[in-house]
């Protein structure tokens, strides 16, 4: 069921770090950070919560955790969500503090009855936020995606789930890059290796959807074929937008010089700031493990712990 429980771990850490290190300046514009950046955990900020606290980032990665041990459905996931949403289920202080407004939408959908096949949103110009590729992450770890023989039924698995609320090809070709990414990284491979192999399979995934293929080659253009190590900062956007969520996560994984260097870079960016440090930290930790400090000075702990034992 779990392809590495050890690697798993390090991975989900590394993310909820990285988001409740972004939680306090989310939508503080990267100007302001670099006159006063964060260097360690802080609290208050944004949503006045206290240091440690994590946002809905991973609150929806821990469901879709939960979801794949118990080797549940779609119903059963869009209905964590829901409990997510209503009850704040999954939250380190029982309250829920931040919601994209498409996730709320399609959530709000599913209470009103309507079926998660047809409760996410398809309209483009709100459907491709990073609200599914910030809750991707466990799929890498779990043999219900890693022996799935083919791209497509990788990407079919994926494009459930991440229809749920974004019910898009974009987000959810992202996903299957950032898992891909997760999974070739996981097995030891080069960071070098790893995307390249990664790239390649998204590429050849592409290539199956006639409808939107040239399209979505096209927004994926950087993602798929640019050298991120010669990019220079002030080309990379840290918005909520999936493409350039995931162009931000990429440059700092491939600028990042350990654990704490590659989040608090990831941080310093600005904008959609627990995102894009919550996936760069999982990337970070399962690379080079993470800082017990830190993790030591999360929210609830133990319901992160709970989750990663097999």
């Amino acid at each position: 069921m779990i392809s590495n429980s050890q690697h798993l771990s390090a991975a989900v850490w590394g993310f909820v770090i990285g988001d409740a290190l972004g939680v306090p300046v989310e939508f503080n514009h990267r100007d302001a950070l670099k006159d006063r950046p964060v260097t360690d955990m802080m609290g208050w900020g944004t949503y006045h919560q206290p240091p440690g606290t994590w946002s809905d980032d991973s609150s929806m990665m821990l469901c879709t955790l939960e979801n794949l041990r118990e080797q549940g459905s779609m119903t059963t996931l869009a209905d964590k969500f829901v409990r997510w949403y209503r009850d704040a289920y999954m939250t380190p202080h029982n309250e829920v503090f931040d919601i994209g407004n498409t996730t709320r939408a399609a959530i709000q959908q599913l209470i009103n009855g309507t079926p998660w096949q047809q409760s996410g949103i398809t309209e483009e110009r709100i459907a491709c936020g990073n609200g599914t590729l910030m809750r991707s992450l466990p799929f890498a770890f779990f043999d219900a995606y890693i022996q799935l023989p083919a791209a497509a039924e990788k990407y079919n698995l994926l494009s459930r789930a991440g229809s749920i609320t974004h019910a898009h090809p974009l987000p959810n070709t992202c996903c299957f890059f950032y898992v891909e990414l997760l999974v070739a990284l996981s097995r030891g491979l080069s960071p070098e290796k790893a995307l390249n192999i990664s790239r390649q399979q998204t590429r050849e995934l592409v290539r199956l959807q006639p409808d939107s293929g040239d399209s979505l080659l096209q927004k994926m253009h950087r993602i798929l074929e640019a050298d991120f190590t010669t990019i220079p900062e002030s080309d990379i956007r840290s918005g909520g937008y999936v493409i350039h969520t995931l162009e931000a996560v990429l440059w700092c994984w491939l600028h990042g010089k350990g654990f704490r260097d590659t989040i608090l870079m990831a941080v310093n960016l600005g904008d959609d700031t627990d995102t894009v440090a919550a996936l760069t930290g999982g990337i970070a930790g399962l690379l080079y493990g993470v800082d017990e400090e830190w993790k030591a000075g999360i929210a609830n702990p133990a319901l992160v712990e709970q989750l990663l034992k097999f």
